[in-house]
């Protein structure tokens, strides 16, 4: 799925830590579906956003932004296994990036997992966003990096390490792992029109036109 490269934050409180709640970790990961992760121009591939988190309670929410480095290309179709509405923003397109993700999950404490999609006790790889991206044109063979930035606020994957029993959740330290693509040049309209070209005098010659 491309080159990986991962960081890590350090643990945070939102309202209330439950006891053990250090005891958790979650990951966010970045992943295409590429099979080889070489692209050319104009083709597209789906970048995911994906959370997991160790032990048990419920994801509460995450915010930040998928950010595109080098090769830029344009991000578009926006999706989420969270439906958009009060407490979810699936953020904007910007160039080959999306910004301004924000998740906020209801803790089963205020109606149980029948309200909550994804239900929670869910726990890996759950899709935070989805977007298609779009390769650039290039000149010379470039990586595109993605890599997903929080915000300072929530500095990691916000967790209800007691859904049921507390409305009130955690950050939980978390390895961030991005990934990237390889875009190679392809033969751009002034090419392709000057190969057409070449080939229509080569023929003239031929044919003593």
């Amino acid at each position: 799925m491309g080159t990986r490269m991962a960081s890590v934050v350090g643990a945070g409180l939102v309202g209330c830590l439950a006891a053990g709640a250090f005891a958790q970790s979650a990951v966010i990961e970045v992943v295409h579906d590429d099979p080889d992760g070489v692209v050319l121009p104009g083709e597209t591939v789906r970048v995911t956003v994906l959370a997991s988190f160790t032990g048990g309670g419920q994801l509460a929410g995450l915010s930040g932004d998928a950010i595109n480095a080098g090769a830029e290309g344009e991000a578009s179709n926006l999706g989420s296994w969270y439906n958009q509405g009060a407490l979810v923003n699936w953020g904007a397109p910007m160039g080959g990036s999306v910004v301004g993700l924000e998740i906020a999950v209801t803790p089963a404490f205020f109606g149980g997992c029948g309200f909550i999609v994804p239900q929670c006790y869910w726990n890996t790889d759950v899709h935070m966003l989805e977007f298609d991206w779009q390769a650039p044109q290039v000149g010379t063979p470039t990586h595109a990096l993605f890599d997903f930035h929080t915000t300072p606020s929530a500095p990691g994957l916000l967790v209800f390490p007691t859904p049921w029993q507390s409305p009130h959740s955690v950050v939980l330290p978390t390895t961030f792992l991005g990934t990237s693509l390889l875009v190679v040049p392809g033969p751009g309209p002034a090419s392709s029109l000057a190969i057409s070209v070449s080939l229509v005098s080569r023929r003239s010659r031929r044919r003593g036109w």
